[in-house]
């Protein structure tokens, strides 16, 4: 079929189904209506053996660009979902939180690096 969604969007306009009230979109969808029946008209007149051969043409495709979107939606779904977990992890993990108490210096990484130094750090006793 020649522009398949314009009968959806026609009754969508009629029906005023979430859609903009404006003078364009009504009078631009007739014109694509008009298109469509002349197109066919000079196709058929250009070719009459092959009028069936195209229209069942433009089913094939639009059945093919169906496939093609809902494998393309599974594919989004499952990123943005891969991408809400990441996100998720980046942020229990890495969420700063000042009202934390701070831990002891004996635990941190400088204390298990050099377990001789004292628990408490002097920028003197560094320079030595």
């Amino acid at each position: 079929m020649v522009f398949p969604k314009v009968d959806y969007w026609i009754d969508r306009f009629n029906n005023k189904d979430h859609v903009q009230e404006d003078r364009a979109g009504p009078k631009s969808l007739k014109l694509l209506k008009y298109l469509r029946i002349v197109f066919l008209q000079k196709v058929q007149m250009a070719i009459p053996e092959m009028t069936a051969a195209i229209q069942s043409g433009f089913e094939m495709l639009s059945n093919q660009m169906k496939s093609i979107q809902q494998a393309n939606l599974n594919e989004v779904r499952d990123i943005r979902q891969s991408l809400s977990h990441f996100f998720a992890l980046g942020s229990a993990h890495f969420n700063f939180n000042p009202q934390r108490p701070s831990s002891d210096v004996s635990n941190s990484s400088l204390a298990l690096i050099n377990p001789s130094s004292s628990s408490s750090f002097s920028p003197s006793a560094s320079n030595q």
